[in-house]
């Protein structure tokens, strides 16, 4: 179970591991449905939690281990949120900017 809180409305969980290599890995949005207590219903082995907003990882690769016949839960609530936007790069380089060759290369 994934315990999370309205800051992270929106944010995808996604929940892979070997065990879930036929099905593929589990997603969820946090809030849809209202929902912010997310249940995940596993198999023992190995998994990894991954949890993107607005464009930006909050966690990336976090192992967890699923033992038979326990229930895990996971506490995302303090987790602080992305900012409601993502940082851009700019598609092209502005002009005002040089460019600079490390020494040796033209």
């Amino acid at each position: 179970m994934v315990v999370t809180r309205d800051a992270l409305r929106g944010a995808e969980i996604t929940v892979d591991g070997n065990m879930l290599l036929k099905s593929g890995p589990y997603k969820v949005t946090v809030g849809d449905g209202g929902r912010f207590t997310l249940p995940f219903f596993l198999e023992p082995g190995d998994y990894t939690i991954k949890v993107v907003q607005n464009g930006q990882t909050l966690i990336d690769n976090a192992a967890v281990t699923m033992i038979r016949n326990t229930q895990r839960t996971i506490d995302l609530s303090k987790l602080p949120p992305a900012p409601a936007t993502a940082p851009t790069m700019p598609s092209t380089i502005p002009s005002s900017m040089p460019i600079v060759s490390p020494p040796g290369i033209p």
